[in-house]
């Protein structure tokens, strides 16, 4: 009876310790800001890493010149992202927001700090008459 008890401790408290692990994750930074504001972090911020979620035929109509292409849709999103660097700020958009929003979630669940979503995604970047790529 003594060992069950001392198995059952040891097991709860290994479980402790790997929710507590998981709770320390998901602390960074995670915010919509606007085109003026994602074009200017391109522009100035070292080391960002720009990624367009969308789906590859979505890609073929025009991304955002030097965007890493993570389809949110395909089966590999989470390896594909893992090699990202979790430290380099990441600035993440889709069409409309929507993907890139739930991709953040999961960005941030995987550890990344800081996250910046293109509020109204690439519409809106095209709205405001800024430049993609073929």
């Amino acid at each position: 009876m003594n060992s069950i008890l001392k198995t059952l401790s040891a097991v709860l408290m290994a479980t402790f310790l790997s929710c507590s692990g998981q709770a320390q994750q998901g602390q960074g930074k995670a915010e919509n800001i606007s085109t003026a504001a994602f074009s200017q972090m391109i522009a100035q911020t070292e080391g960002v890493q720009l990624v367009d979620v969308r789906t590859p035929g979505e890609w073929e109509k025009g991304t955002l010149a030097g965007a890493r292409r993570i389809n949110w849709m395909g089966n590999d999103f989470e390896i594909q992202a893992a090699k990202l660097d979790t430290l380099k700020p990441v600035l993440i958009y889709c069409a409309s927001g929507a993907r890139s929003s739930k991709a953040i979630q999961k960005l941030n669940a995987m550890g990344f700090q800081e996250i910046y979503n293109l509020s109204g995604g690439i519409k809106a970047w095209e709205k405001a008459g800024l430049e993609v790529v073929k």
